[in-house]
């Protein structure tokens, strides 16, 4: 795909009703993790944390200014800690513009108490102002910078594919981040992203995983290959080796590099704890899927028109299997369950431990097996 053009009001739509997103984004910045605590004059103390709070839009995109703030986030967030004395804590804040290729920010760090330790101007392209930002904090990000830097255009869809994937725009983000990776194909985070995209639309229903995911499959085996060393490509392919491989122990691995590379990544965490859940380590929260009746008779109604519905438009036949276990249906259950697996549905693991499905049935053992998944913790 050629790159797209510039985001229409219509297209951040959502970014702008959903602004509220960005009132507070925080990177606890522990500075002694990589090469002691760092002191920026005689007369300021040391900082161990720094609070990143959003940046103001003075002009550019709709998506620019939450973007940076955003980035400046991951580049500080593989040299942080998670605490920090207290009293040792900065904020940084500032406002952002754009003017053709460059990037102009003002930045401020303080105290919590209103304490000014400096405000500096940065000028740069888009590709390198978040690090540069970020030097100025934590001299060390620069060693942990990627080793290839993308063309300015991938690097705009990637970032707005980014803040489209933060309010839940997995089309529109997906669209994005396959723009940037079709225009600089060394681009390693944005396969990356790509992939995650994908997997996020096919846990929202949007389409049979096994059409959507082979792609995401090999957009993220791609991610890992350009680029080893980097978090969100091995969050990637932990994310698709869970839900759509079912390749438990490869999951594993791949998520947990990511925490190696980037402990506090919340994404990386979040799918860490999903591993638990599918391994039987973890509770697993009961799956909630829109229009599924609680009601028996409503369920049997909805269970007539399952083959109708589908042939309109795609129904996850997870949610059929919900509707039969509510009308104790159990043929009907076991009947979609079969469906999910074949199409890879990726939330057929989770449901599985709902106690709420008949456990003494055979064929919820049968499908266990088929998923290897473990019986007990």
């Amino acid at each position: 795909m050629s790159p797209q053009p510039a985001p229409t009001p219509d297209r951040v739509a959502p970014i702008r009703r959903k602004s509220h997103y960005f009132l507070w984004i925080a990177a606890v910045a522990g500075l002694a993790a990589i090469a002691g605590v760092y002191t920026w004059n005689s007369r300021m103390p040391a900082i161990q944390a720094v609070e990143v709070h959003p940046f103001a839009a003075v002009s550019g995109p709709p998506w620019l200014a939450g973007a940076i703030t955003e980035d400046i986030v991951d580049v500080l967030r593989p040299v942080t800690q998670p605490t920090a004395t207290p009293g040792l804590t900065a904020i940084l804040d500032g406002n952002i513009a754009k003017t053709g290729d460059r990037v102009h920010i003002t930045a401020t760090l303080s105290r919590p108490d209103g304490h000014r330790y400096w405000t500096r101007a940065f000028d740069g392209p888009l590709t390198t102002i978040a690090v540069e930002v970020a030097a100025a904090i934590a001299p060390p990000v620069r060693k942990r910078s990627p080793s290839h830097t993308p063309a300015a255009p991938a690097y705009a869809r990637y970032l707005e594919g980014r803040q489209l994937f933060s309010h839940d725009d997995f089309a529109a983000a997906a669209e994005a981040f396959d723009a940037a990776a079709q225009s600089d194909p060394r681009f390693a985070v944005a396969f990356a992203w790509l992939a995650i995209a994908k997997q996020s639309l096919a846990e929202q229903g949007a389409g049979r995983p096994n059409e959507l995911l082979p792609g995401a499959r090999d957009a993220a085996e791609r991610a890992v290959i350009l680029a080893p060393d980097i978090a969100d490509t091995h969050l990637a392919l932990g994310i698709i080796r869970l839900q759509y491989d079912w390749e438990w122990d490869a999951a594993r691995r791949e998520l947990e590099r990511a925490l190696e590379l980037s402990p506090r990544h919340p994404l990386a965490q979040k799918w860490r704890q999903r591993w638990l859940e599918a391994m039987n380590r973890a509770p697993v929260p009961a799956l909630q899927l829109p229009n599924v009746p609680r009601d028996p008779e409503a369920a049997r109604l909805l269970l007539a028109q399952a083959d109708d519905l589908r042939a309109r438009a795609y129904v996850t036949p997870l949610a059929f299997a919900l509707a039969a276990n509510v009308a104790h249906d159990a043929d009907s259950l076991f009947r979609w369950l079969d469906v999910a697996y074949e199409e890879r549905s990726v939330q057929l693991p989770y449901l599985l431990r709902d106690p709420a499905l008949p456990q003494a049935d055979p064929r919820l053992a049968d499908l266990i097996r088929r998923l290897k998944l473990p019986t007990k913790q």
